[in-house]
């Protein structure tokens, strides 16, 4: 069993970024040549009524060339530059896995994400 590498925290109503970002990754054939779509991981700034202005975890799906994005919490898909405008993303900061390695790392885990530490002040 491995041995779990991040904390979970919990918000007074929390979105299912993780599992619906996760288990959307997994509906791309194993070991797609040329890949189309990599699960990202990342640090967002709340736009909502619980979480307005305070940093969080959060989970999507982004295409390979960058250009869009899918918000499994709202069934959407967004302009990347948009969507990391809005959210206060910093790219450089997201974790990228492909389908594959994303299944991986959440057999290892046992859990959808995320799979780093995050900073003490991210919900």
């Amino acid at each position: 069993m491995a041995t779990k590498t991040s904390k979970r925290k919990k918000l007074p109503r929390t979105g299912d970024c993780y599992r619906k970002s996760g288990m959307k990754i997994m509906e791309f054939p194993a070991g797609t040549p040329g890949e189309v779509a990599t699960l990202v991981h990342g640090v967002a700034i709340g736009t909502g009524r619980h979480n307005r202005g305070k940093p969080f975890g959060h989970a999507w799906i982004e295409t390979v060339d960058g250009a869009l994005v899918y918000d499994a919490d709202h069934d959407k898909v967004f302009p990347a530059v948009v969507f990391y405008s809005v959210g206060q993303i910093d790219p450089a900061q997201c974790q990228r896995y492909t389908r594959d390695e994303a299944v991986t790392m959440m057999l290892e885990h046992e859990h959808y994400g995320p799979w780093v530490e995050l900073p003490d002040n991210v919900l």
